[in-house]
């Protein structure tokens, strides 16, 4: 019986090895395909988008703890445009109207309260508010945009300004 070859650390396995040179195969074949297999696969979608989304979202639940790293890398990198990111797309799936909000904008907006919430006054602003909700028609753009506190945010919830204050939420 042969003997196994022995790794060393930061070396990679015979098998790993020819993984490794596979993955960097495909990867070379496909650069070089790239259009060709963007528009194969645009076409396949168009015959059949039920069939791609059932595999998108069967590719999403097996690589569930990959996906939420990703997010929470992202996170890392970039809180005030993940935020941005993730209330742009909370507003496409309400089709809410707007042009958006993009990072530098709302950092702008941060500016123009100081970094505080609008509500309260005293507490960072680190959360975007929408001063008239989206689920009650609100648009998703720079004037209906406020920085709040969590506590605000979370308290007005998606209450007009009005009802807001008369159940003695901030100082608005």
């Amino acid at each position: 019986m042969a003997r196994p070859r022995r790794v060393f650390a930061g070396e990679l396995s015979p098998s790993e090895k020819k993984k490794a040179d596979a993955l960097a195969r495909n990867r070379a074949w496909y650069a070089r395909n790239r259009e060709r297999e963007q528009a194969r696969a645009l076409a396949r979608h168009r015959a059949d988008p039920g069939r791609t989304r059932q595999s998108y979202a069967a590719w999403c639940e097996k690589n569930r703890e990959h996906l939420a790293e990703r997010d929470r890398l992202r996170y890392v990198r970039d809180p005030v445009g993940e935020l941005a990111r993730a209330q742009k797309y909370r507003a496409q799936l309400a089709a809410a109207p707007g042009l958006g909000v993009s990072k530098e904008q709302w950092l702008g907006r941060l500016d123009e309260f100081c970094g505080l919430c609008a509500y309260c006054l005293d507490s960072a602003g680190s959360t975007m508010d929408h001063v008239v909700p989206i689920s009650r028609g609100g648009a998703h753009d720079l004037s209906n945009i406020v920085p709040a506190c969590s506590p605000c945010n979370a308290s007005k919830g998606n209450r007009s300004l009005l009802e807001f204050a008369m159940r003695g939420g901030g100082v608005v």
